[in-house]
C-alpha cells in the first residue's frame, strides 16, 4: 500500500509527491504543484512566468503558512506581501500610508479595478450618474447624489465645471442657442427641446432679452413699431394701432365704450375721456359723464335740459324741484325746493344780486331800495342805511362795526379810542393796542418820544436845530440846547466866546493873533505837491478874494481868486472855492 508523507519545514512550504511508484519521493516548491525538478504545473492562483516559475497571480500573495497564492486583503492592490501589505496597486490607483486607492474620477468596482466615475462626478462611489460623493468648485452636489449646476449653466463633461447657457435659455444641454432645454423669460421653444427659443407674440427682442411691445401692437419690431394689429383694431402709417373714437384699447383689442361716453380708456361709466354734448366730467376718477351744473337728464333721455334759473342744481325744470341753489340764496322751505335770495340779497336779472352797503333786506328789480338796516346802521328818508358815527361798513361779515380809532361799548355804542391811539380796545392807556403814525405808547398814552414835541395828527415835529430837547418845534421852545449853545428863555444862542456860522453852528472864535506874524505864503512847487512854509497848525481853508499880507486866512466862502506870491518871485493861483489841508509839515493837500 502507497503512502505519502508530507513534511512541513518552517518558512518552506514542500509538497512531497511520488512521481513514480519506484523513484521514491521528490519535493516541489510552492507554488509548484509539480517539479521535475523544475516546475512543470502551479498551483491555484498561480502562474507559470517567462522563466518557468510559478508565481501568484496578481493580487494574490504567496502564504509562508498555508504554502499557497492568498489574496491581497486590501481592495486596488496589485502586489502585497500579505493581507494587510500592499507593495504596489492596479491602474488608476495610488498607493497610501493604509493602502491603495482609486484616483479622484474612479471608484473600486465589482469587476476588481478602479472604474471610471460617471461623466458629472469628481469622486463617485458606483458607476452610475446618482452615485457622486463630491463636484467640481461651481457645481452643486445635489439631494440625489448627482452633480448639476445653478439654473442659467450647464455642466461640461471633459472639465467638470459649469458654463453659462446662451442668453436666450433658462436651462439647457451646452453653450449654443440651438440646444435649449428651456427659455428664457418672455420666450418660447420653437421645437420640442433641446432646441432654440424666440420671443413670445406681442414682445420683441432688443440686445439681449424679449421686450414688450406696446400694448396695442398684436406683434411688433419695437416697443412704437407694430406690424400687425389684432382685428378690432387697425395699422396706422405711423405703425401704430389704434381704435375708433367711441372705443377703447384693453389688450391690443378695441372694447367699445359705455354709451354715456363720448370717448373713452376703459369699459364701465366711469371710464370717460369726453362726454357728448349736455355733459361734461365728473372728474378726476372715476369720470362719470354727468349733467352740468344747472341741467338734469330727464327719464330716458340721452341729452341734458337746463333746470329752472333759480336752481343749481334740480331734479326737473319747475321751481319747486331745486336740490341747490345759487350763489347767495339758499333752499326755502315755503314752498318746498324753492330757492330764495339771502338777507341782504335782492333778486336782479335772475341774479342775487347785493343789497345797497348796510342794508339787512332790500327789494327791488335793478335798483333796491333798503327796508331794514344792519346792526349799527340808521334808515333815512331815502331809504338809504347809513353806518353809525365811528363805525364802518365791513363786507366780509356784511355789518357795521367799529372802526379804527374806536371801540365798542354796550349800550353806547363806538367810542373814539385816546388822542393819537390807532386801536384800542378801552378807553384808559391800558387799553390803547396801536399807537397812531410816529406816535409811540408811553405811560401817558400815544405820544411822540421824550425831548421832541407833542404829536400833530400822528406826526412828531423836530425841534428847532438850536435845541436839543423842546416843547414846541418853534425857536423860542428849546428845554435844552444844541452844542456850544446855552438856553435863555426858551432861546439857545451860542454861547460867549462863540459865534454862529454860515451852517448856523456855533464855533469857537479865532485868536486874533494867530496869522499876526504871517505876512506871505511862500510855497515851493513840486512833482507832488505844494509846500507851505510858514508856522501854525494844520486847518482847512477856502481861498478867498481881498487877503492881504497881514491878514488871517478867512472861510466865508466869497471871493474870486487868491494870488500867492510862490518862491522864485512867480505868481501862481490856487483854485478858487477849493479846501485845501494844510499839514504841520507845511504840505498843502487839497
Amino acid at each position: 500500500m502507497l503512502q505519502i508523507l508530507t513534511v512541513t519545514f518552517p518558512l518552506l512550504p514542500l509538497v512531497l509527491s511520488f512521481s513514480h511508484p519506484f523513484r521514491g519521493l521528490q519535493t516541489c516548491k510552492a507554488p509548484c504543484s509539480t517539479c521535475e525538478p523544475q516546475c512543470t504545473a502551479c498551483i491555484a492562483n498561480a502562474h507559470m512566468d517567462s522563466t518557468s516559475t510559478c508565481v501568484c497571480d496578481e493580487g494574490f500573495y504567496l502564504s509562508n503558512f498555508y504554502g499557497d497564492c492568498e489574496k491581497c486583503g486590501q481592495q486596488a492592490c496589485k502586489t502585497c506581501v500579505s493581507s494587510s501589505s500592499c507593495v504596489s496597486c492596479v491602474k488608476n490607483a495610488y498607493l497610501t500610508s493604509i493602502g491603495c486607492k482609486c484616483e479622484a474620477g474612479y471608484y473600486w468596482a465589482d469587476s476588481q479595478k478602479c472604474d471610471i466615475c460617471h461623466e458629472t462626478c469628481l469622486e463617485c462611489s458606483d458607476k452610475g450618474e446618482f452615485s457622486c460623493t463630491k463636484c467640481a468648485a461651481d457645481a452643486i452636489l445635489k439631494s440625489s447624489h448627482s452633480c448639476g449646476c445653478y439654473t442659467g449653466y450647464f455642466l461640461s463633461s471633459p472639465e467638470k465645471t459649469c458654463f453659462k447657457c446662451s442668453f436666450t435659455c433658462y436651462s439647457c444641454k451646452d453653450a449654443s442657442p440651438q440646444t435649449c432645454l428651456s427659455c428664457a423669460s418672455n420666450m418660447v421653444m420653437i421645437s420640442k427641446p433641446p432646441g432654440p427659443c424666440k420671443c413670445k407674440d406681442k414682445y420683441f427682442w432688443e440686445i439681449d432679452k424679449c421686450l414688450n411691445c406696446h400694448s396695442s401692437c398684436a406683434t411688433c419690431l419695437a416697443s412704437g413699431y407694430c406690424t400687425t394689429c389684432d382685428t378690432t383694431a387697425k395699422l396706422t402709417s405711423e405703425k401704430q394701432c389704434i381704435c375708433d373714437s367711441k372705443s377703447y384699447m384693453l389688450y391690443s383689442e378695441c372694447i367699445i365704450c359705455d354709451t354715456r361716453c363720448k370717448t373713452c380708456s376703459s369699459g364701465d361709466s366711469g371710464g370717460c375721456l369726453t362726454c357728448p354734448d349736455t355733459f361734461v366730467l365728473s372728474g378726476p376718477s372715476p369720470n362719470f359723464c354727468v349733467c352740468a351744473t344747472g341741467h338734469y337728464l330727464p327719464l330716458n333721455a340721452r341729452s341734458c335740459v337746463p333746470c329752472h334759473s333759480s336752481c343749481r342744481t334740480c331734479k326737473d325744470n319747475s321751481a319747486t324741484s331745486c336740490l341747490s341753489c345759487k350763489e347767495n340764496s339758499s333752499l326755502n322751505s315755503a314752498p318746498p325746493s324753492s330757492c330764495v335770495c339771502d338777507a341782504g340779497y335782492f333778486l336782479s336779472e335772475l341774479t342775487c344780486s347785493d343789497c345797497p352797503i348796510a342794508c339787512q333786506n332790500c327789494t327791488g328789480t335793478k335798483s333796491a331800495q333798503c327796508s331794514a338796516c344792519s346792526k349799527r346802521a340808521v334808515l333815512n328818508s331815502l331809504k338809504e342805511c347809513q353806518c353809525a358815527i365811528g363805525t364802518a361798513w365791513f363786507s366780509s361779515s356784511r355789518e357795521c362795526k367799529c372802526k379804527d380809532g374806536y371801540f365798542y361799548q354796550v349800550g353806547k355804542g363806538c367810542s373814539s379810542c385816546l388822542e393819537n391811539c390807532a386801536k384800542c380796545s378801552g378807553p384808559d392807556v391800558s387799553n390803547c393796542l396801536e399807537c397812531l403814525g410816529e406816535t409811540v405808547l408811553l405811560q401817558t398814552g400815544c405820544g411822540c418820544p421824550p425831548g421832541q414835541p407833542p404829536p400833530f395828527k400822528g406826526t412828531c415835529p423836530q425841534c428847532h436845530p438850536t435845541c436839543a430837547n423842546c416843547f414846541g418845534s418853534g425857536i423860542s421852545q428849546c428845554q435844552t440846547c444844541a452844542p456850544n449853545r446855552e438856553l435863555k428863555g426858551g432861546f439857545c444862542p451860542c454861547k460867549s466866546g462863540y459865534s454862529l456860522t454860515k451852517s448856523q453852528q456855533c464855533e469857537k472864535d479865532k485868536d486874533e493873533n494867530e496869522f499876526s506874524n504871517t505876512k506871505k505864503i511862500i510855497i515851493a512847487v513840486t512833482l507832488v505837491g505844494a509846500w507851505l512854509l510858514c508856522g501854525g497848525v494844520g486847518l482847512v481853508l477856502t481861498i478867498v478874494k481881498n487877503w492881504g499880507n497881514g491878514q488871517p486866512l478867512r472861510r466865508d466862502g466869497t471871493g474870486e481868486e487868491l494870488a500867492i506870491v510862490p518862491h522864485g518871485g512867480q505868481t501862481a493861483d490856487l483854485e478858487e472855492n477849493s479846501s485845501y489841508e494844510i499839514r504841520n509839515d507845511g504840505t498843502i493837500i487839497q
